[in-house]
């Protein structure tokens, strides 16, 4: 997802943003309302990564990580997308983030 279409979705409540970063980083800073699933779990947790809820699941990390992983995971079945440049991108284009 382009930054600008990711953020009118959040927006709306149709993408539930998942951070793949570690515990540090998520716990620092992160996209409004995101749910933290690290990356070295997502194998192991794919079943909260269905939209159950009607909420496109979108991966993001520090840059393009969650691109091979929403590739991988597609792949496998399982419905998500990745925010187009990660979370450096998000933050250096000053939208809006959460503190931990």
């Amino acid at each position: 997802f382009r930054r600008v279409l990711f953020r009118s979705l959040l927006t709306q409540g149709k993408v539930l943003p998942v951070d793949i970063r570690d515990e540090a980083s998520y716990a620092r800073y992160r996209v409004p309302t995101a749910i933290h699933i690290p990356a070295s779990e997502l194998a192991s947790r794919v079943d909260e990564l269905q939209p159950f809820d009607g909420r496109i699941r979108v991966l993001y990390g520090r840059s393009e990580e969650a691109t091979e992983w929403s590739e991988k995971l597609q792949a496998d079945g399982v419905q998500v997308g990745f925010l187009a440049g990660g979370f450096l991108h998000w933050e250096a284009d000053g939208l809006e983030v959460e503190q931990g």
